[in-house]
């Protein structure tokens, strides 16, 4: 075997990935099911929050798929959002 060889160990991707329920994020899986729980509580029926789950779930499914931290540099992004960015040109809460 040459120097100048690159080597790939596939174990290194799983041991970086988030954990994961029923092929989601944990972190999305609760907001799923907190959001279809409120639905829910709201409604009375437990028909009507069973449709909302599976719909979310496959959105979130396919977005895992795509990219493991896809939640999470969405919930970043929610995180740092400022009203007045656009007025003032940087994140600013003060209305002066």
């Amino acid at each position: 075997m040459q120097d100048d060889e690159l080597h790939v160990y596939p174990l290194f991707v799983a041991l970086t990935r988030p954990p994961m329920l029923m092929g989601v994020t944990q972190t999305f899986f609760i907001i799923n099911f907190v959001t279809c729980f409120s639905i829910l509580i709201l409604s009375k029926n437990p028909i009507i929050s069973i449709p909302p789950f599976f719909m979310l779930h496959i959105v979130g499914f396919l977005g895992c798929k795509k990219d493991y931290h896809f939640f999470e540099i969405i919930l970043g992004k929610a995180e740092l959002y400022c009203p007045n960015n656009k007025y003032w040109g940087c994140n600013s809460y003060d209305p002066e």
